[in-house]
C-alpha cells in the first residue's frame, strides 16, 4: 500500500503541472471545455482505485484508467478512438483529488532530457521513428523551447507541441502529433533539446555500413530528374538575370534532396540558394564566376549520381549525420581552438587534438544556427564553458592540456561526439614540444607540399580539413603584410632551405582578433617556435590558415597559444609587442580567386590561354543565358576545340566541340553542354594542380 501511496504523490505531482493546453495537445480544445462540463456537472461519480497498470476513475457509466506515466497512454471503455473527453474529466477530477505534498521530482526536466541515451530512445520509439527525427531536424526546421519546471518544444511550422513532465520519463510525454507522426516528433522534441543545451543524440545509420556502396533508388532518380531542369533554367535565364523564384526553387529542392537520401547534393543546393541571394542583393561578396563553378559541379554530380552503375559509394551521396562508434579509452594533447562561421548561418568554435599513438587528429565541435542565438554565437563565452562530458573542461581548457577520454563515441573522420555518458580527466598540461606529430610535422616545405597534393581534391573528391591540418616548424619568420584589395593577412615563413610558405587569414569578423594578435606577435619575444593550421589553396598556390601557434609564454613556460582568443600574455610581453614587432607592410594584390584548382598555370603559354578562352566563352553563356548559342562564340570554340586536341587535350576538346556542333540546334542541349564543359575545365586544372604542387614553394 506504502508503494501506491508513493506512486499516487508522484502521478499527483504530474498532473499538476498539466494545464489545458498540454490536454488540448492529446485530444483538443473543444474536448477540453466538455471535459471541464461533465466535471462540473458532477459526472465523475466513481472512485478513486489504484491498480498495477494505474490509477482507475469512474466517469458516468464509463471506466477510465490513468497510467502512472501520465496521461498520454490513457484508456476508457467508451467507442471513442484515441483520448476521449472522459478520460479528460478524469485528469481533471485527479488533479483535484490528489494532493501534493509540495515536493518536486529530484532532478528536473532539463536533467532527466539531456540524460536520455540514444539506446533509451531506440527502445522506446523504435529505430523508424529516430531516423525520421534525425531526418526532420536535419532540415532544420524553426524549433521554439520553454522551460520552467517541465518542458515544452514547439514545432510552430508543424503546428506541433511536445511536453515533457520531470518524474515520468518518455512514456509520460504529450504531444498533439498523431498517427505515424507521433513518436518522431516527440524524439525530434528530445534530440532538439539536447542539441539546444550542447549535447548529441547519435542516430544508427539509415542504410548499410558508410564503408559500403549503396544502389540508388527510384525515389532519388526522381528528385535528381527534377534537380537538372531546375539548373539548365537558371544557365537559360543568365546568372545575371536570376529571380527570387529561382532561390526558392533551388531551396525547395536542397529540402527534397535531403529527404530523398541525397545529402550532398541537399548541402550543394543549399549553397546554390544562397550564392543567389547574394546575387540578388547585389552583395559585394556576390561572384557570378563562382556561382557558375558551383553550379557546374552541381550538374556533375547530379548526373554522376542518376548515371551510376551498380551502387554509389558512400562519399559521392554524402551521409546526413556523423556515424559514431565507442571507445573505451582515448589519450589526447590539446592543440588548439578556433570560432567559425559557415555560410548557412552556423557558428561555433572547435578544439583540435592530437593521439600521440595513432597518429592523428581528432575534433571537437559545438555550433548553433543563428537564428537560434539571435546572429550571436558569443564563441568567447564558449570558450570558457564546460563541454557536455562529465567532468567536462572547458574548450579553453582541453586545448591546453593533456586528457583522458572514456567511454565516448568518434566518427571514422575523427569527430568527437557530445555524448554525456563520456567522461574526461585531466593528465597535466600539454607540452607541444615534446609531442610525437609524425608526419603532420614539417620543417622541410617540399614535404609541405608533397601532403598538399595528398589531401588537394579533384573533380567529385571532397576536401578533408583534417587530413589537411599540420605543425608547422619554421627555420625562420619572414615579414608581415595586409593586402588592401583582398583584405587578407599574410606572414612568411622559410624553411631549412630558404623556401617561402604564407600563413594567410581573410578579414572578417571571426578573424579580426586573431589578426590583430598576430600582428602584435613577435617570435623572438615570445618564444614561438612552431604553428598549427590547415592547408589552404589560392591564387598564389598553397598557404597554411593558422589555428594555433607554440611558444613559451613570458615566466610562464611551454604553452599553446589560441590566437583566435588569446592576447599575448603579460604587460612586458604587450610592451615588446608594441616596440620590437615588425612593422606591417599594406600592399594592393592582384584579385583572388575562390576556386580551388584555378591558381595553377602548369600549361604552355598558347594552351593557357586556349583554356582561359574558352572558360571566358562559357562564363559570357552562363550569365548572359545560353538558351542558344550564337554563331560568333560558336565559332570562338571550334577554333579553341581544334587546338586543345593539338594539344592532345581530348576531353576539353570534345566538350568544345559538342558546344559547336549541338548547342546552336537544340536550346535544350546548351545548359547541360555549358555546366558539363566548366566542370571539364575545373577537372583539368585541378589535375595539374596537383601535378604541380610541388613547384608551387618558391625558393629566393
Amino acid at each position: 500500500m506504502a508503494g501506491k501511496d508513493d506512486r499516487l504523490r508522484k502521478l499527483g505531482s504530474m498532473l499538476s503541472a498539466v494545464d489545458d493546453d498540454a490536454l488540448a495537445a492529446l485530444a483538443s480544445v473543444g474536448l477540453v471545455r466538455r471535459a471541464h462540463k461533465d466535471l462540473d456537472a458532477g459526472e465523475v461519480t466513481g472512485p478513486v482505485e489504484p491498480t498495477d497498470a494505474g490509477v482507475v476513475v469512474g466517469v458516468g457509466e464509463r471506466s477510465v484508467t490513468i497510467p502512472w506515466t501520465g496521461p498520454a497512454n490513457a484508456s476508457c471503455t467508451c467507442s471513442a478512438p484515441g483520448i476521449c473527453r472522459h478520460a479528460l474529466a478524469a485528469v481533471m477530477h485527479l488533479q483535484r483529488e490528489l494532493k501534493t505534498d509540495g515536493k518536486t521530482p529530484t532532478t528536473s526536466a532539463r536533467e532527466q532530457i539531456l540524460a536520455v541515451t540514444p539506446k533509451q530512445l531506440l527502445k522506446w520509439a523504435k529505430t523508424k521513428a529516430v531516423r525520421e527525427a534525425a531526418a526532420l531536424l536535419d532540415k532544420d526546421p524553426t524549433v521554439e523551447m520553454a522551460e520552467d519546471d517541465n518542458v515544452v518544444v514547439t514545432f510552430p511550422d508543424a503546428g506541433i507541441q511536445c511536453h515533457y513532465f520531470a518524474g515520468t520519463g518518455l512514456e509520460g510525454m504529450i504531444t498533439n502529433a498523431s498517427g505515424r507522426h507521433k513518436y518522431k516528433f516527440l524524439v525530434a522534441a528530445i534530440m532538439a533539446f539536447q542539441r539546444r543545451h550542447g549535447a548529441e543524440t547519435e542516430v544508427p545509420a539509415a542504410s548499410p555500413s558508410p564503408s559500403k556502396p549503396t544502389a540508388i533508388s527510384r525515389r532519388q532518380r526522381e528528385v535528381i530528374a527534377t534537380i537538372l531542369p531546375a539548373l539548365a533554367d537558371a544557365l537559360s535565364v543568365g546568372l545575371t538575370h536570376l529571380s527570387g523564384s529561382v532561390r526558392e526553387r533551388l531551396d525547395a529542392l536542397a529540402v527534397s534532396a535531403q529527404g530523398a537520401d541525397l545529402p550532398r547534393l541537399a548541402l550543394q543546393l543549399r549553397s546554390l540558394a544562397q550564392e543567389t541571394e547574394l546575387l540578388l542583393d547585389r552583395n559585394a561578396q556576390a561572384d557570378e564566376g563562382r556561382m557558375f563553378s558551383m553550379l557546374s559541379q552541381t550538374w556533375a554530380l547530379a548526373e554522376a549520381i542518376a548515371g551510376w552503375e551498380g551502387s554509389v559509394p558512400p562519399e559521392i551521396l554524402g551521409q546526413h549525420r556523423t556515424r559514431y562508434d565507442e571507445f573505451d579509452r582515448l589519450e589526447l594533447t590539446g592543440i588548439a581552438a578556433w570560432p567559425w562561421q559557415t555560410k548557412s548561418g552556423h557558428e561555433g568554435l572547435t578544439v583540435l587534438a592530437w593521439d600521440e599513438r595513432a597518429h592523428r587528429w581528432y575534433t571537437w565541435s559545438d555550433s548553433r544556427p543563428d537564428h537560434v542565438t539571435g546572429g550571436r554565437f558569443a564563441a568567447s563565452e564558449r570558450y570558457g564553458q564546460p563541454t557536455p562530458w562529465k567532468n567536462g573542461q572547458s574548450p579553453d581548457r582541453l586545448s591546453h592540456s593533456r586528457f583522458e577520454l572514456t567511454l565516448g563515441r568518434r566518427s571514422g573522420s575523427g569527430r568527437l561526439s557530445s555524448s554525456g555518458r563520456c567522461r574526461v580527466k585531466l593528465l597535466g598540461d600539454a607540452h607541444p614540444s615534446k609531442v610525437d606529430f609524425g608526419g603532420v610535422m614539417f620543417a622541410d616545405w617540399s614535404e609541405l607540399a608533397r601532403r598538399a597534393a595528398q589531401v588537394f581534391p579533384v573533380g567529385l573528391e571532397v576536401f578533408d580539413a583534417l587530413a589537411a591540418t599540420v605543425v608547422l616548424k619554421p627555420a625562420a619568420w619572414g615579414r608581415k603584410t595586409y593586402d588592401e584589395l583582398s583584405q587578407t593577412f599574410s606572414w612568411t615563413l622559410f624553411d631549412i632551405a630558404g623556401r617561402e610558405i604564407d600563413l594567410t587569414l581573410a578579414y572578417d569578423e571571426i578573424n579580426s582578433a586573431a589578426i590583430d594578435a598576430l600582428q602584435q606577435t613577435n617570435p623572438r619575444w615570445h618564444g614561438i617556435w612552431a604553428v598549427v593550421g590547415t592547408i589552404a589553396f589560392d591564387s598564389n598556390g598553397i598557404s597554411v590558415a593558422p589555428r594555433a601557434l607554440f611558444g613559451k609564454r613570458a615566466f610562464k613556460g611551454e604553452q599553446v597559444w589560441n590566437v583566435f582568443f588569446e592576447d599575448p600574455s603579460g604587460q612586458l610581453a604587450r610592451l615588446a609587442a608594441q616596440f620590437l614587432r615588425p612593422k606591417l607592410k599594406t600592399v594592393m594584390g592582384a584579385p583572388e580567386t575562390d576556386e580551388i584548382g584555378d591558381f595553377l598555370r602548369p600549361w604552355s603559354t598558347s594552351v593557357e590561354r586556349v583554356i582561359a578562352g574558352m572558360e571566358d566563352e562559357l562564363l559570357q553563356l552562363a550569365e548572359r543565358g545560353c538558351r542558344r548559342i550564337s554563331s560568333d562564340i560558336s565559332g570562338r570554340l571550334a577554333t579553341c576545340s581544334r587546338t586543345l586536341l593539338d594539344k592532345g587535350l581530348g576531353g576539353l576538346a570534345q566538350a568544345s566541340e559538342g558546344l559547336t556542333q549541338y548547342g546552336q540546334k537544340d536550346a535544350g542541349l546548351a545548359p547541360g553542354l555549358v555546366a558539363r564543359a566548366r566542370f571539364i575545365c575545373l577537372v583539368h586544372r585541378q589535375v595539374a594542380a596537383r601535378l604541380g604542387l610541388k613547384s608551387m614553394v618558391k625558393i629566393p
